[in-house]
């Protein structure tokens, strides 16, 4: 890749490390995604997907009436913390926190119309929302400076599709429908974002929001992610040592592994025992759920496993050793803590430390599975979906200090 490019890797993950993580409900398409393709004969696997959008403090309960677009319930005090709940049929899908603000993805959990909103922190409350062209399918992220980056996918071949860049508080936006759309956005700059292709890393940029110009996009020399007609771009992505971590499949959806852009020998998973779901990045080095593959059914766990930056395996001993972890279904990573939704019983939710040590498993107290999660300072903020509740909840819960 070019020496341009680097400069500016070095510096976005020098001043916003925390802001490049791939959207967490990402990682389950994968595993969903390749049950529906092995199980051609059966009905499709819908993937329920939610996202986390509450901040720390004060109890209150906010209900969207999406209907009345943006106007919330009155306040009402929780256990834990603060919480959003959603009308039936809608949930929030993905999120992203970037300083005052923290931003969700609301809609159907697989389908189209799509609100982004962004939430004032403090308080809970609605700052601002935007309508979101296309389906259901969009990747959201926040770069240097707290700007959001945000792809949309078409419905149909004519819908729309495209990438914007908005202003922290949502009410401006550069970029156009008429692009191609992502799953994943990797920023790299204030007006520069990697998005994975079959023939390698697309470099996009946009014009600040609101300021004149127009989007350009270009394919990043030496960053082939496997042959262009066997190679299908993924759902997540990473940074280690300085080198770009992708999550791809083959041209027809199967075998999902890791590949080293621009070294495409360099790869991880693919196997029946070793595909890939979704990841975290922990310092330099991230973590990966995995799933089997058995004849035409993938599991819905796996274990959990830690690479270093050349895609090679470093995890602990006491990871290995967890039965609780060795049925992973997602994970997601948080300044130095590793967490974990399983399928193991009485442990919906864990996590532990792993930045330097890994710190003993802790169970958090969380109803029903988990589907989204994200964490800043000493709160977690988690989306769970009771069997018995037709949309998902989030609650915020402080951070174990066996997690730190």
């Amino acid at each position: 890749m070019t020496s341009e490019l680097d400069q500016e890797l070095r510096t976005a993950f020098s001043e916003a490390s925390d802001f490049v993580q791939p959207p967490p409900y990402l990682g389950d398409r994968v595993r969903h995604a390749a049950r529906r393709r092995r199980r051609r004969v059966a009905a499709a696997v819908a993937s329920a997907t939610a996202a986390v959008v509450i901040a720390a403090g004060g109890g209150f309960l906010a209900t969207h009436d999406w209907h009345r677009a943006g106007k919330h319930g009155p306040p009402a005090a929780t256990v834990h913390g603060y919480t959003i709940a959603f009308p039936d049929g809608e949930t929030a899908r993905q999120l992203a926190i970037s300083g005052a603000y923290l931003y969700a993805l609301i809609g159907p959990p697989d389908g189209e119309g799509v609100t982004l909103a962004a939430y004032d922190r403090g308080t809970g409350r609605l700052v601002h929302e935007v309508s979101v062209p296309g389906a259901g399918g969009s990747a959201l992220a926040i770069g240097p400076g707290g700007l959001v980056w945000l792809s949309f996918v078409a419905s149909t071949s004519a819908g729309p599709s495209g990438t914007w860049l908005l202003s922290p508080d949502l009410r401006v936006h550069s970029g156009a429908g008429g692009g191609g759309g992502a799953y994943v956005l990797l920023p790299v700059s204030r007006t520069a974002a990697l998005i994975p292709d079959q023939n390698g890393l697309i470099l996009v940029r946009l014009p600040l929001p609101g300021r004149p110009g127009q989007a350009t996009e270009r394919l990043e020399p030496g960053s082939s992610l496997g042959q262009a007609l066997n190679t299908a771009p993924g759902v997540s992505a990473a940074v280690l040592d300085g080198r770009i971590v992708v999550q791809v499949t083959n041209g027809s959806g199967f075998d999902s592994h890791l590949v080293v852009a621009g070294h495409p020998h360099i790869t991880f998973g693919g196997r029946a025992a070793n595909q890939v779901g979704s990841t975290a990045q922990i310092g330099d080095s991230v973590w990966v759920a995995t799933y089997e593959v058995h004849g035409q059914y993938a599991t819905d766990f796996g274990q959990l496993v830690r690479l270093n930056g050349n895609l090679d395996p470093t995890t602990p001993e006491s990871v290995l050793d967890s039965p609780v972890l060795a049925r992973t279904q997602q994970v997601w990573g948080s300044a130095g803590t590793v967490w974990a939704a399983t399928l193991a019983s009485g442990h919906a939710l864990v996590c532990f430390a792993a930045d330097g040590r890994t710190g003993p498993v802790t169970t958090l107290p969380v109803r029903g599975p988990v589907t989204a999660l994200a964490a800043s300072g000493n709160t977690v903020y988690v989306t769970s979906t009771p069997r018995d509740a037709a949309s998902g909840t989030v609650t915020s819960y402080p951070l174990p200090a066996a997690c730190r």
